[in-house]
């Protein structure tokens, strides 16, 4: 079973809110014997915000390095 999360849009550009929530959803997942995590994002991003932008590829590779250390069987699924 995966673990379904949204990250707010508004917290995209500041990388200690996005440590803190994806530590919060690895022990979340650990705690619940899940398989990993999907998000679920379908909150719009102007084309001219890279910062979000930026912010949402970072918020993904950072929760795929850190669940990927805990259990190299956790899944990281986007949509």
């Amino acid at each position: 079973m995966i673990f379904e999360a949204n990250f707010p849009k508004a917290n995209l550009t500041n990388a200690a809110n996005r440590t803190n929530w994806i530590k919060d959803k690895l022990q979340t997942v650990q705690k619940n014997y899940l398989d990993g995590i999907n998000f679920d994002f379908e909150d719009f991003i102007a084309e001219n915000r890279m910062d979000q932008r930026d912010g949402y590829t970072a918020l993904i590779n950072e929760t795929f390095r850190t669940f990927k250390q805990a259990n190299k069987n956790y899944q990281v699924l986007y949509m």
